[in-house]
């Protein structure tokens, strides 16, 4: 009798271990593209500049595109490294003549999340400050997709003092500096570690970039007045 349990056992174990084989896996999305407005908004090709204007002090800094990559790369299983997708990204050095500095903005995707949780943010726009031996010193996550407003969400890109981000409101018909712009999206990091750990408000323009950055606690309000996104 007990032998006959054990051959019924392994025959309904086999039988389990057959339909399982014969279920399809789950795939990760074929090509995982950049979202337009994520794109339109930070990728700009190299020569693009940005002059902004100082409020309170009537400075003047240049910003501009030293060089800029968009490609498309495979994405690799973790385990045997055979290629079960591809993704777009993109890559910019960016220099302030004010500031005299030089930073990396770039773009990050949770492949996972992407093809499996499409409904849940996986797409990343990262502002990185690096050392003089071109070691990361701090990151933040300048934009988040999708985006709920009001919503926060987490900004910081390395370990350390944890920060939020948000988008706080989305304005139509948006004027600075006599200009008006159909859609503007208003972001607030409590918190940014790549601008001396303080509260920093930020008005972006697709097509454009950044139009205003308001580091509150510090009383720095940098706005737009000229710029040009070369093709």
């Amino acid at each position: 009798m007990i032998k006959q349990l054990k051959v019924i056992l392994l025959l309904c174990l086999l039988a389990f271990l057959s339909s399982c084989s014969k279920k399809t896996p789950e795939a990760f999305d074929e090509f995982i593209s950049i979202p337009p407005l994520l794109k339109a908004t930070f990728y700009h090709n190299t020569g693009s500049y940005w002059i902004y204007e100082e409020a309170y002090t009537g400075f003047i800094d240049c910003v501009f595109v030293q060089s800029a990559t968009f490609d498309t790369v495979p994405i690799l299983h973790p385990g045997n490294f055979t290629e079960i997708s591809r993704k777009e990204r993109f890559h910019l050095r960016i220099a302030s003549s004010f500031y005299g500095s030089v930073v990396n903005i770039y773009s990050e995707v949770d492949c996972l999340a992407a093809s499996f949780r499409p409904e849940t943010p996986h797409h990343w726009v990262t502002y990185e400050l690096r050392d003089a031996r071109n070691n990361p010193v701090w990151a933040n996550h300048l934009f988040t997709w999708p985006f709920t407003v009001g919503k926060l969400e987490p900004a910081y890109r390395f370990t350390g003092v944890s920060q939020a981000w948000q988008v706080d409101k989305i304005i139509t018909n948006f004027t600075l500096n006599g200009q008006t712009y159909d859609t503007a999206y208003s972001t607030i990091t409590d918190l940014d570690l790549t601008r001396q750990a303080q509260e920093v408000h930020r008005i972006y323009v697709p097509g454009i970039g950044e139009v205003r950055r308001n580091s509150v606690n510090h009383g720095i309000d940098w706005s737009l007045i000229r710029y040009a996104s070369l093709p």
